[in-house]
């Protein structure tokens, strides 16, 4: 913990208590991360709750399966950040409701969850994310983060050497880049590809 506007949490602190229910009447709560540090299944912001919230961080919850966002909670939330809590197959119920997001970080997170983000998916969540400006997806294993841009198409982002030119869709960009066994041999192969399509 840092400050009253500040708190961070890890290392199983709440285990099986809802770690919200002791801060979410927290006057000038403006960031908070869970990091390791709930086992539940089902984290609930209520309405008219955590009203000044501008950065929420959500990070190796193993047991986390919903997120639940009533309408009037976090009026002022601007960045959202979701990392390896793999057991969440759906969005943040009521994320459209975040009408302030301007950041969206999902890394290391499930199949189901990332597949429901393409815009031309039948019944898909792409429309709850649409008035977000920035949507990041990253996936560890492949060593790279991928840029949503608004058509359901991915960039991969290289951290070296800046972005690629060329927009594919998820599934196609994961097999182009399937799992490497160093990071320096992805470093490298990025490079050759990102000279070749300079020229």
């Amino acid at each position: 913990m840092r400050d009253q506007h500040s708190k961070q949490f890890h290392d199983h602190c709440f285990r099986d208590v809802d770690p919200l229910e002791s801060l979410q009447d927290l006057p000038n709560l403006v960031e908070l991360q869970l990091l390791e540090t709930y086992e539940g299944a089902e984290l609930c912001f209520k309405a008219g709750r955590f009203r000044r919230l501008v950065i929420l961080d959500l990070r190796g919850l193993k047991g986390l399966r919903w997120v639940k966002v009533e309408a009037g909670s976090m009026p002022h939330l601007e960045e959202l950040i979701m990392v390896e809590c793999e057991l969440v197959e759906e969005l943040p119920s009521g994320i459209e409701h975040l009408t302030n997001l301007k950041y969206l970080e999902l890394n290391d997170m499930s199949d189901g969850l990332i597949s429901s983000l393409n815009r031309d998916l039948e019944r898909g969540n792409y429309w709850k994310i649409a008035h977000i400006p920035k949507v990041w997806v990253g996936d560890s294993y492949y060593a790279g983060n991928y840029l949503c841009s608004a058509f359901g198409m991915y960039k991969i982002f290289r951290l070296a050497v800046g972005e690629a030119v060329r927009e594919m869709p998820l599934a196609k960009l994961k097999n182009k880049y399937r799992k490497i066994s160093s990071l320096e041999k992805a470093h490298s192969g990025w490079e050759d590809e990102y000279e070749g399509s300079s020229k």
